[in-house]
């Protein structure tokens, strides 16, 4: 072997063995960067454990990796440990070396952090941090919107769901208006009767086909009216009244049934433009039409909804039950058995038929329908506790409903 080529073959090993060193031993920037890749395709694909490894062994080699650090604090947090993730990134805050994309990064961490801690302020003072770096970003608006929701302050969460639609341009006037509904419930909850009313409003002017907001703002005149003869009966409790008690009596009587009347048009309104939902206000009505003696009119209310929806069963058993107390049993049970052959499992149906058939004096009859009862029940209980299927709107706001409240309230 000649000399020329001896020295060549020491240059490609040397070449080989340099090229070694500084990109493919542990801890170089190249084993790192695929080392990171490696582990951001780990949790990506739910080996948690496995990314865990990863990011730990990159900060290991290297102390100032800020985007590793954040994502070891992120596997951390993600396996069921918030506060040991919360440190790391607190830990990095104070770095020196840090880019805009990392400070974004770990500002989202953070607040993701605070959220797991269920520390709701802290959380929306971080993603405030975003928005002052970068006003537009479309994360830190939709997270926002979430907070907002999960402490109950819809005001601000339609504020940043409208700032989000601006964003994106990805606009939903019928779900602003749902949120500016949602604020109406908070102060119906409050008892904020007038507050309550203008934002129900509110939402009709932003989505006039938004029904479900007929059906609470017959709920605030309802709930207004209930304060009043409360506060009436403290009153005609007392073993000794003063004239100014007297009066007051009587303005609360007159508020009481005055609210209670305006209730009943907003919930019919509701039932005709959205009649397969009557269930939901039905009882409502016939109970204000019975405590301001207008019960006749019910008639007149269910004949409206089966106008608009002939196979109402609700409707067609309510009427029914109506047409009964008026002592017209024939016309009762022609129409309840119609609404039995439309639906059979109908509960209110099956109930209705019993009533009528215990004033026919056949025991076997009435036995044979307590068995017919039974037997529904027991078949499928869960059946009848969900025995309507709500429209969506209904569902939403079920699932967004306030503490302490119910979907009705």
């Amino acid at each position: 072997m000649n000399l020329t080529l001896l020295i060549l073959l020491l240059l490609i090993f040397s070449s080989v063995a340099i090229y070694y060193y500084l990109t493919l031993r542990p801890g170089s920037k190249s084993s790192l960067r695929e080392s990171y890749s490696e582990g951001l395709d780990l949790l990506v694909s739910g080996q948690r454990k496995e990314a865990y490894q990863n990011f730990k062994s990159i900060v290991k080699h290297d102390s100032n990796n800020i985007k590793a650090y954040i994502k070891l604090g992120q596997v951390i947090r993600e396996g069921g440990n918030p506060t040991q993730a919360l440190k790391i990134h607190r830990n990095l805050i104070i770095r020196p070396k840090i880019t805009t994309f990392e400070k974004i990064e770990l500002y989202k961490n953070l607040s993701l952090d605070y959220t797991a801690l269920n520390k709701l302020d802290e959380a929306i003072k971080e993603v405030e941090n975003i928005l002052s770096i970068n006003p537009i970003n479309e994360w830190a608006l939709s997270h926002l919107v979430d907070l907002h929701k999960k402490k109950e302050d819809w005001e601000k969460a339609s504020y940043f769901l409208h700032q989000y639609q601006e964003v994106t341009q990805k606009q939903n006037s019928h779900l602003v208006a749902l949120y500016k509904l949602q604020e109406g419930r908070v102060a119906l909850k409050n008892k904020n009767f007038d507050k309550s009313r203008q934002m129900f409003e509110k939402s009709l002017e932003i989505d006039s086909e938004l029904s479900t907001a007929y059906l609470f703002l017959g709920n605030s005149f309802a709930e207004e009216s209930e304060v009043a003869y409360e506060m009436a009966m403290e009153i005609d409790e007392k073993e000794f009244q003063t004239p100014d008690e007297k009066q007051n009596y009587l303005e609360y009587v007159n508020t009481a049934k005055h609210q209670l009347a305006r209730a009943i048009p907003m919930w019919i309104q509701f039932t005709e433009r959205d009649p397969n939902q009557s269930w939901l206000v039905l009882p409502k009505i016939k109970d204000a039409l019975f405590a301001l003696n207008r019960f006749n009119e019910i008639e007149e209310v269910l004949r409206g909804i089966l106008k608009l929806d002939v196979d109402n069963i609700d409707a067609l058993s309510s009427l029914a039950d109506f047409y009964n107390q008026k002592g017209a049993r024939k016309e009762a049970i022609d129409m309840i058995d119609s609404a039995i052959e439309k639906q059979p499992k109908s509960l209110i149906a099956n109930v209705i038929r019993l009533k009528l058939s215990s004033y026919k004096g056949d025991i076997n009859e009435v036995r044979k329908d307590c068995d017919s009862l039974i037997d529904l029940f027991m078949k499928d209980v869960y059946h009848f506790s969900n025995a309507h299927l709500v429209n969506d709107d209904i569902d939403w706001l079920d699932k967004n409903s306030l503490e302490g409240t119910t979907l009705k309230s």
